[in-house]
């Protein structure tokens, strides 16, 4: 059930920011200086929604949710044996190939200089 609250506050992320980019440029085509400070609230908005979806993504992970398709290819790949530093081709874990926090990382900046 975790999983599935954190792609519902992926979507409301989404929802949070489509109104950031509509609601300020219409703010500002009509004048209104309510309207612009929308972007800001929703700002603050996604970045609380993105770390929910993270916690619930590292939360799958720490349970081993096998029901989630990032978790079942990572806990069932053959990189977690112990000699995994001994190996000879120089190809990076799949874990390492993509951030996977990157949105998280990319709504905080956005917050934090907003």
């Amino acid at each position: 059930m975790i999983v599935e609250v954190g792609h519902f506050a992926l979507v409301l992320a989404f929802a949070a920011a489509l109104a950031q980019t509509v609601v300020p440029f219409w703010g500002a085509r009509v004048g209104d200086i309510g309207l612009m400070k929308v972007g800001r609230n929703a700002a603050l908005i996604q970045l609380a929604l993105i770390a929910l979806a993270f916690a619930a993504l590292v939360n799958a992970h720490l349970t081993s949710d096998f029901s989630v398709l990032n978790v079942a290819e990572i806990s069932s790949s053959n990189h977690c044996r112990p000699y995994w530093p001994i190996r000879k081709s120089a190809r990076p874990l799949p874990n390492v190939e993509k951030p996977r926090n990157w949105p998280l990382a990319e709504k905080g900046f956005v917050v934090a200089f907003a």
